[in-house]
């Protein structure tokens, strides 16, 4: 939990190993609830600074969530997509 905390501050800051990691926690549910959705959301913000795993993770984590849900991405309650 004491990691997930200072992973949030600093991916708030954008740091982009900093979102890649809380991604990681979110998705294995390690300090926090697993929340896919919220994995998504964190990897494609470390992705879209160029962070290399977090790339082949948004797009391995894409698949799976087309696969169990039938949409691409983490979506609010009004179904829109976050990017």
């Amino acid at each position: 939990e004491q990691a997930v905390y200072w992973y949030a501050k600093s991916a708030a800051q954008g740091y982009a190993l900093a979102q890649f990691n809380l991604g990681a926690c979110y998705e294995n549910g390690v300090g926090v609830g697993q929340d896919l959705n919220m994995a998504m959301s964190f990897y494609t913000a470390a992705a879209a600074q160029g962070h290399k795993d977090a790339i082949v993770e948004m797009n391995r984590l894409n698949g799976l969530l087309v696969m169990q849900n039938g949409f691409a991405g983490p979506r609010n309650e009004d179904g829109d997509l976050y990017i």
